[in-house]
């Protein structure tokens, strides 16, 4: 939380979209397993004067397996399919300066169970069937101001799409359609070659619509809702001796629908050369405020594979 904010309380999934660098190349790669499950994956990455490219698609299919006990008089799989693309451009406007561009898009189908609520275990259902789309786009400046101080400005959009239904549209459906708005700025300050400070502040804006209708149950459409999250932090990393570390991590987040609240973390770690041995500690503070998806997102019984 406190280098991410509150939707990092439990930890964050960093994911870089490879640069693009020296003459253009194409990769290929097809893998196979259990369950029919097989992979393929496309890259293209390169350098063309001061453009750097890089492209990736992947395709994901797998029969699955089914939550519900074959035993039961259960035979349906849960099958399983996605589709990504990705696509980064970063152009040099100058030897110190560079405009980015970053897009994702992952599309995916998951077939899902039933529930046999008489006899308290799942069962198969061959018409439950749920859709999600997630996208992103980011636009990206970093600069190099001198060889001690450096900062980035990113502007970022994300929509994640989900949809499902049961038998036809008047038996059961659902949707749900999230969107946010994220503007960071970052800067890198290094007061010496073994202590060095990075601030950062950002603003997140979030917006949702969600809707779900059961033929027995009845009509649940949640009105559109917005929130916003304000966040600033600080952050000194020493690097004393050459084997002795410490890390220090200050924020303070405000949230519009839950106040504010301030974190914290404190790093120390050493390394004893003579065996390559690294001993760590830690302690810290988290927050965590509800997203709305985690609010108002319809549920998808049954757990896909």
């Amino acid at each position: 939380s406190s280098l991410y904010g509150s939707n990092a309380m439990g930890g964050v999934i960093n994911i870089i979209t490879k640069k693009g660098y020296g003459k253009p190349k194409i990769s290929l790669l097809s893998e196979g397993g259990s369950f029919y499950t097989s992979r393929e994956v496309l890259e293209i990455n390169g350098q063309r004067d001061k453009l750097h490219f890089s492209f990736g698609g992947s395709r994901l299919d797998s029969e699955g397996f089914s939550k519900a006990k074959e035993k039961n008089n259960n035979p349906e799989k849960d099958a399983y399919q996605n589709t990504s693309v990705s696509l980064r451009l970063d152009y040099d406007l100058a030897p110190s300066l560079t405009l980015g561009v970053i897009n994702r898009y992952s599309h995916s189908r998951s077939e899902y169970d039933d529930y046999d609520y008489a006899n308290d275990r799942p069962t198969d259902d061959a018409d439950r069937v749920g859709w999600n789309d997630e996208g992103s786009s980011s636009f990206l400046l970093e600069q190099q101001i001198s060889d001690f101080y450096k900062h980035k400005l990113q502007l970022s959009f994300t929509r994640n799409y989900r949809n499902g239904k049961d038998d036809t549209d008047e038996y059961e459906r659902d949707w749900y359609d999230g969107r946010t708005y994220q503007l960071d700025w970052q800067s890198e300050l290094e007061l010496s070659n073994f202590d060095k400070v990075i601030t950062g502040i950002n603003y997140l804006k979030e917006k949702a619509d969600t809707y779900y209708y059961h033929n027995l149950w009845g009509e649940s459409d949640f009105p559109k809702s917005t929130s916003n999250i304000k966040g600033f932090f600080i952050e000194n990393k020493l690097n004393l001796f050459d084997n002795l570390y410490f890390n220090a991590v200050y924020r303070i987040d405000d949230h519009a629908n839950f106040k504010g609240y301030d974190t914290y973390k404190f790093e120390l770690s050493y390394l004893i050369d003579r065996t390559a041995t690294r001993i760590k500690g830690l302690f810290g503070a988290g927050f965590k405020s509800p997203s709305l998806y985690q609010l108002f997102a319809p549920p998808m019984y049954g757990l896909p594979v």
